[in-house]
């Protein structure tokens, strides 16, 4: 039987070694997501690459060699589209279920080992051990939550995850954490453990503070009260963790445990830093370029930028600026707006979804068309040409929903008064992966309201890389529900440019489909929705009255409107669309036209997301046995609107 001294010399290796073991832990873990981000992307690479023979090949008989295929599609299924509800309009997929049990589950398991009454026989400060365990542990957590709460992290890079899923494991970290430093508290808290005379102690005090503060922070980070008042959560946030972070280092400071905090202060700092240069050379290069847009004024003496604000409906705004010179980015990724005019603070900054495409992806495209068709007038057409059409074809443009706070202001900017409105604008990013949907041979994107500013970018993406026969999808389907017909507008330009594309296109069948669940008008032409749906063959008619005489001479908004409603591969319903049904259909298509890969991806409301999970998992027919036959691969990629 061990010594006392020998017991206290254990709990004191415990307590230095088992907050070190969590980080071994989170080690294995990102290793292993990091090694399955790399098989799936060669799988999908494999897969979507593949010979047209292979490609065919469904015979209905199970293959050996698509039994990791089969697997992959199983994981997807449990994993993320399956969902486990909460109440109060709260859901986490089983994903995210499983990491939070087992994080909670493996920090409990460190913090109470080795704490039997055998364990502690004999020893005098046996309480003292156990509360220090937990103060360590929970400490050691916090690099971690800091690395997961940033926008330019190594675990992303690694993963593949992108920070914004991130943020889902930032905060379930950091509510872990939240638990341990008041178990840590508690333990303490009796007077018989800690005299009072200590409380007059700066190391007390600081821990004190720094728990308060982090108990604010972790109860008005709940979803309700993010959605309430987001902006006011941003800034508290900000105060709060500082206030955390400077108590916790001069509590630990005295047990010498202040270089996780230190670490934690440096995470910070190496974000912010990435993110202003990349704002910096932005600005720069975009000042000094010789094609930097006449709309920026020369005599400017800070690195601005200027947007153009317009009032789409009452409550929402589209937001459009020249492209920064060296700004590159693929459909589906976001970037940072900072408007120093609009903002509280001048480096307030906020993510938005891009709505446009990079016109650089598809110049080498373009050139070789233009060449082959031997018509210059054509690149002039397609947004290439010289002056103000070339600028307007090569844009960031933003779709932004009005609330309160930044987006808020920036609406005040056109409401009652002028239309159209310019501001003072930085941009920063690209953020996350992006989407590269060439190559499926169906693809499905469904979109609610401003959603849109995510699945359009891939559709025209999709049509102007058409011509890549190789990796040419056959079935492309867009599916956006919209309260008003007037919303149409929003995409009415691109769309109008991209129609020629979409007759042209031989291999590839489009359908756009629009379902209006509310019909009132704001500015744009009303078009008969009930005729469009007795008549889907023909063409709707314009109601001459409701347009304006110089946009239909010249070619305006009402124009685009009404020759996106008129295009054959549009169809208009009203009502709300059964999503769960539509998907489900077209990966049934896909399997009977014995395609291979299936792509289904999704931005709206957290209902909308979870109607097309439902389509995408509960058919038998294209389920993992039928991919071990031969059948679909189904490939989903949900952009939920919320806070969560």
């Amino acid at each position: 039987m061990s010594t006392v001294e020998e017991r206290e010399e254990r709990q004191i290796l415990i307590n230095d070694l088992y907050p070190i073991q969590t980080w071994y832990a989170w080690a294995a873990v990102i290793g292993l997501a990091t090694l399955v981000n790399v098989l799936s992307r060669l799988i999908s690479l494999v897969n979507r690459y593949a010979s047209s023979k292979t490609k065919n090949a469904g015979t209905g008989r199970p293959a050996l060699w698509r039994v990791p295929l089969a697997l992959a599609n199983a994981w997807r299924v449990v994993a993320y589209r399956s969902t486990v509800n909460f109440g109060w309009g709260y859901t986490m997929n089983v994903l995210e279920f499983f990491l939070t049990v087992s994080y909670l589950s493996a920090i409990l398991a460190w913090a109470f080992a080795h704490s039997s009454p055998a364990d502690f026989e004999g020893v005098e400060y046996a309480a003292d051990f156990m509360a220090n365990r937990m103060g360590t542990i929970a400490t050691a957590q916090f690099p971690l939550v800091t690395v997961l709460g940033t926008k330019n992290n190594i675990i992303s890079f690694l993963t593949g995850v992108g920070h914004d899923k991130l943020n889902y494991l930032h905060r379930m970290t950091a509510r872990v954490a939240f638990l341990m430093l008041w178990m840590h508290a508690g333990r303490w808290m009796p007077p018989s453990l800690l005299p009072s005379i200590w409380y007059e102690t700066v190391w007390v005090r600081t821990g004190v503070l720094g728990l308060v503060a982090f108990t604010i922070l972790t109860f008005t980070s709940i979803r309700p009260a993010r959605e309430k008042a987001y902006e006011w959560f941003l800034w508290g946030h900000f105060a709060l963790v500082f206030i955390f972070l400077v108590g916790g280092y001069f509590h630990t400071k005295r047990c010498l445990y202040d270089p996780w905090i230190i670490a934690c202060f440096a995470i910070w700092a190496f974000d912010r830093l990435v993110r202003v240069l990349r704002v910096s050379y932005f600005s720069l290069a975009s000042r000094f370029s010789k094609s930097h847009p006449p709309s920026a004024p020369s005599s400017a003496t800070s690195f601005e930028t200027r947007a153009t604000v317009e009032l789409l409906t009452p409550h929402h705004v589209s937001l459009r600026l020249q492209r920064p010179r060296g700004f590159h980015w693929a459909p589906g990724q976001t970037a940072y707006l900072m408007a120093p005019g609009v903002s509280v603070l001048p480096w307030e900054a906020h993510p938005f979804t891009i709505g446009s495409v990079d016109e650089s992806r598809y110049a080498d495209s373009d050139a070789r068309a233009v060449e082959e068709e031997g018509d210059a007038s054509s690149m002039e057409k397609k947004g290439h040409g010289d002056g103000e059409e070339k600028g307007a074809a090569d844009e960031l443009v933003f779709i932004i929903g009005l609330m309160q706070g930044f987006t808020g202001r920036l609406g005040k900017r056109v409401l009652g008064g002028e239309s159209r409105r310019h501001v003072t604008a930085l941009t920063e990013g690209p953020y996350g992966d992006g989407e590269d949907v060439i190559g499926y041979d169906t693809v499905v994107l469904v979109a609610g309201g401003t959603g849109v500013a995510w699945t359009l970018p891939l559709l025209v993406d999709t049509i102007r890389r058409g011509n890549s026969k190789s990796r040419q999808c056959h079935r492309l389907v867009f599916i956006w529900a919209i309260k008003e017909q007037d919303h149409v507008s929003w995409i009415a330009d691109p769309l109008t440019r991209l129609l020629p594309q979409i007759r042209a296109l031989t291999d590839m069948d489009v359908s756009i489909r629009l379902f209006i669940t509310r019909n009132r008008n704001f500015s744009t032409p009303n078009v008969d929705v009930a005729g469009l749906e007795q008549n889907a063959g023909a063409s709707p008619s314009a109601t001459p009255d409701t347009m304006d005489a110089k946009s239909l001479e010249e070619g305006g908004p009402c124009q685009d409107v009404d020759a996106v409603l008129r295009a054959p591969c549009v169809q208009v319903s009203s009502g709300r669309p059964e999503v769960a049904g539509l998907v489900g259909a077209e990966i049934d298509g896909c399997r009977e036209r014995r395609g291979k890969n299936v792509f289904v991806g999704v931005c709206g409301s957290a209902s909308l997301a979870e109607a097309v999970r439902v389509g995408a998992r509960v058919n038998p027919l294209w389920g993992p046995n039928s991919v071990l036959r031969g059948g679909p691969n189904v490939v989903l990629k949900v952009e939920s609107f919320g806070y969560a």
